[in-house]
């Protein structure tokens, strides 16, 4: 009983022929497959490789051709730029430069006009206006200075307008002693129009001098509001202006005024449009 159980045990654990060979069979199906796993991460690994060189290959022409179109829209940008600032520069000069021509012609044309001036002669013009009179001092309206100031002078006039600046006509230069007077220093070699209805007046002498009594009449007829004929008259413009004058004092070549209360505008009222000094004969 014991001998035939050996020996079972002992059939049971001897293995066949055929089964030794399934084994080996199995195992080295097993190696080649570990073999065909470590040799497919190899080529993986190579094949991964190449596409990446392969695809580094191919970016490498389109970086380089993305920078030299970089480099070449900057290149344009830059000339552009430049184009553009000789534009401006050149447009720059040419407008200084017609600026300065225009100068020069009007500089040109002022000294002509100085160099052919003429003195005398008959100005004719077409107007609608309607003048009451061609009395600057008994008018509000402007359109009759357009007429009279070409040929009469003021006692002072105005050197820039736009400024205020002051410089003399009639009187040469004139004082301010103090507060309330004002001494006129009247210009000599001043004459009244040797033609015309002044000079043919038969009071006047035809382009007789002017006096310190024909500057001392204009203020007076202003400020008393008398016409020649003694009549009252209330339609002279300036008369509360030269209110402002309590007397006067004539001397050969000058024309004191003594105000009423100190006026710092009053000697710039000599300048203005409508204080034209009248031949007293007219």
């Amino acid at each position: 009983m014991s001998e035939r159980s050996y020996w079972q045990r002992m059939g049971r654990k001897r293995m066949s022929r055929r089964g030794i060979l399934r084994a080996s069979a199995r195992a080295g199906v097993g190696a080649a497959g570990l073999a065909l796993v470590g040799c497919g991460d190899d080529d993986d690994d190579g094949q991964a490789a190449a596409q990446l060189q392969q695809q580094q290959q191919q970016d490498q022409p389109q970086a380089q051709q993305q920078a030299m179109q970089q480099q070449q829209q900057q290149a344009m940008q830059q000339q552009q730029a430049e184009q553009q600032a000789q534009q401006q520069a050149a447009q720059q000069q040419a407008q200084e430069q017609t600026a300065e021509e225009q100068a020069e012609q009007q500089a040109a044309q002022q000294q002509a006009m100085v160099s052919d001036k003429k003195y005398g002669g008959y100005l004719i013009e077409q107007s609608a206006n309607v003048y009451e009179t061609y009395d600057a001092q008994r008018t509000v309206a402007s359109p009759v200075l357009q007429v009279l100031a070409r040929v009469q002078s003021k006692i002072l006039r105005f050197a820039n307008p736009d400024t205020g600046v002051l410089e003399g006509d009639l009187a040469e230069h004139w004082e301010l002693p103090d507060s309330t007077t004002i001494v006129l220093h009247m210009r000599d070699g001043v004459n009244w129009h040797a033609d015309g209805p002044g000079a043919n007046h038969p009071a006047a002498a035809a382009g007789r001098a002017l006096t310190t009594q024909d500057i001392v009449w204009n203020i007076d007829r202003q400020r008393n509001k008398l016409l020649e004929s003694g009549e009252e008259a209330g339609n002279f413009g300036r008369s509360a202006y030269w209110g402002g004058v309590a007397s006067i004092d004539q001397a050969d070549h000058s024309v004191t005024l003594n105000l009423v209360e100190p006026d710092a505008t009053f000697v710039q009222g000599f300048a203005n449009e409508f204080n034209l000094i009248n031949q007293p004969e007219l």
